[in-house]
């Protein structure tokens, strides 16, 4: 794995962005209810709920609001990681606005209490289940939403190609089932936010040895996307949900699977087959909560 996702989990910012985030954060909260059930981290108090006149007490979830009150996803403030914990590793939970770069328009979605962002990368925004004290450096399961740049037509090898022209997502489909040495499911249709896409799932059958620097694809700003859990060991298989946007192709990466990922088998980890049992509905819930507004 070379992504590693996880790892860092809360970007230092310049102090300009900190300062515009503050002041956004006291226009937003000044009609905001606190949560009585807020997040906490891997030990952590409850906090208030950032999400202003979107948020709904106590549930960590939020109702759509007006775009100007919604804080990105970027500059979410930290909040412990269990309810009535302590700590800032992961963020508060309410209703956030996905980076500008992702799709054309404003996309938000609700994040609930044990959540952190990840930034692999410009083009992609992503949100990781808590570790625990287990697995402190992150959990590496959750979603990466990306715009879609260049797809390879061999993770393994580069010198293979790309897709050329302006893919389809029928395009994208066919290609990543035609990948050597991964299996895909046939596609099912998925509609989120009001916009259809198409969802299978991969998994890596191939042998490891040579597959050594997996790229999928690049995002809309070049970041390049590994395989990422799908090339790893163990290997799990990755749900991808791939959808055209207002005229640009958008992927979204779940780690939708019960047992430990394998970001958390390298911290040491012990193989449980309903780890991430509690978390698989509310990255359900994450999904359906996405919307696409102009």
């Amino acid at each position: 794995m070379t992504m590693q996702p996880g790892s860092s989990r809360r970007p230092v910012r310049g102090l300009a962005t900190l300062v515009a985030a503050t002041a956004l954060l006291i226009a937003a909260c000044g009609s905001a209810t606190p949560s009585p059930s807020g997040p906490a981290s891997a030990s952590g108090a409850p906090a208030a709920s950032p999400a202003g006149p979107g948020a709904s007490a106590g549930s960590g979830r939020a109702t759509p609001a007006a775009s100007a009150s919604i804080l990105s996803l970027r500059v979410a403030p930290s909040a412990p990681c269990q309810p009535g914990g302590t700590g800032d590793s992961c963020i508060a939970p309410g209703r956030y606005e996905l980076d500008e770069s992702l799709v054309p328009g404003t996309a938000t979605i609700d994040v609930p209490t044990g959540w952190f962002e990840w930034e692999p990368g410009g083009g992609s925004e992503g949100l990781l289940a808590d570790g625990g004290a287990d697995a402190p450096s992150g959990s590496g399961w959750g979603l990466l939403i990306m715009g879609i740049g260049r797809v390879n037509l061999d993770p393994c090898d580069s010198t293979k190609g790309s897709l050329r022209g302006s893919p389809t997502v029928d395009d994208v489909l066919h290609t990543m089932a035609s990948w050597p040495g991964f299996k895909a499911t046939a596609p099912t249709s998925v509609t989120v936010g009001g916009v259809p896409g198409e969802l299978i799932q991969l998994t890596y059958t191939g042998n490891l040895s040579s597959c050594i620097a997996p790229t999928i694809w690049t995002t809309s700003s070049a970041t390049p996307i590994d395989g990422y859990p799908m090339v790893a060991t163990p290997s799990r298989p990755a749900k991808f949900l791939i959808m055209n946007v207002k005229g640009t192709l958008l992927a979204i990466r779940m780690t939708d699977y019960l047992e430990p990922s394998p970001f958390e088998i390298e911290q040491g980890v012990a193989q449980n087959p309903t780890r991430h049992q509690a978390d698989q509905p509310k990255l359900q819930a994450m999904l359906e909560s996405i919307q696409f507004t102009q």
